[in-house]
């Protein structure tokens, strides 16, 4: 099951998720390395390889 916790700023979603026991995906973290939107074809590569789990995509 995937659950999406949305909600304005200072809502209480951070404290909710981290009362709520189970595995996360953990944010991405920028590597300074990310496409810089120029090349449509450069981040139809890149993005789906970050979101599979393999880096930066690279």
């Amino acid at each position: 099951m995937i659950v999406a916790v949305e909600g304005p700023s200072a809502a209480g979603k951070t404290t909710w998720c981290r009362a709520v026991p189970g595995q996360f995906v953990a944010e991405y973290i920028p590597a300074g390395q990310e496409p810089d939107g120029s090349d449509p074809e450069e981040q139809a590569a890149c993005w789906p390889q970050v979101n599979a789990g393999g880096g930066d995509g690279r």
